[in-house]
């Protein structure tokens, strides 16, 4: 649970970056905790969302192979995720399998022994996937900017269209105020960086999206500044909330 958004800005020149900092389970929450956005080799960010357990062997092995690859480009990157998603669901479906007896290799000559216990297994693979979504977003070899985002069984979503897109439980609500803003990648810097943090509070409101907040701002050249405190800008959206009814309003009613 949790809300992470990313946009192009000022005609793709930026792309500003914005995640809560909550952590929580059904059991215990806690604000301020947790660092849901990572760095990547070859000038790419990457925010998670869900379980974090599931994304850090994820995480581990993209940081890997992006390391090792003179090519920073969309399709490399894009596949080392996809086949890092293939390897965990593999894992997956070893543990699912382990207390059978079974393996990838032979469960096709022992499963069919178990009965109806087999087509359970089967059913259960079959639905197997990573609770973890991952937002990406950089540059590529010619500077041109990407969003992207990795879920389930690997199946991956470009956002390079629209210039943005958020992932987590917040999704619906950040959304919902970047579209009522008619945001724009081609805003200037600014104006974006006031529509992706008051975004982020108005995620506030769903399950499980902290008030605590980090922000990244990443620059074609893949240098990157880092924000901690957008208090004044909460400060400034909450009394423009709070603003009494206008008479022009009051008119309109």
């Amino acid at each position: 649970m949790t809300l992470c958004l990313a946009s192009f800005a000022r005609n793709d020149t930026y792309i500003v970056g914005i995640c809560d900092t909550m952590i929580s389970s059904d059991d215990w929450s806690g604000d301020k905790m947790a660092l849901k956005a990572s760095p990547l080799p070859n000038d790419w960010c990457v925010m998670t969302a869900g379980n974090q357990s599931a994304a850090t062997p994820i995480l581990q092995s993209v940081v890997a192979s992006l390391a090792a690859s003179p090519d920073k480009g969309l399709k490399p990157t894009v596949d080392y995720f996809q086949q890092a998603f293939r390897d965990q669901l593999h894992a997956r479906i070893g543990q699912i399998l382990m207390p059978y007896g079974m393996t990838l290799r032979n469960y096709h000559q022992i499963g069919p022994a178990l009965g109806p216990n087999f087509q359970k297994i089967l059913l259960e693979m079959s639905t197997a996937s990573v609770d973890a979504t991952f937002l990406v977003f950089g540059y590529d070899n010619a500077k041109i900017p990407h969003i992207f985002t990795v879920k389930d069984k690997g199946e991956v979503e470009y956002f390079d269209l629209s210039g943005f897109w958020a992932i987590g439980s917040g999704q619906t609500a950040a959304l919902g105020s970047l579209f009522n803003k008619k945001h724009s990648r081609y805003n200037p810097y600014k104006r974006v960086l006031l529509n992706v943090c008051e975004a982020k509070f108005a995620a506030e409101a769903a399950p499980a999206v902290g008030r605590g907040s980090f922000v990244v701002v990443i620059h074609p050249d893949g240098s990157h500044l880092t924000l901690y405190d957008i208090e004044p800008l909460r400060k400034a959206y909450e009394k423009e909330m709070r603003k009494p009814v206008s008479k022009s309003q009051k008119n309109a009613v």
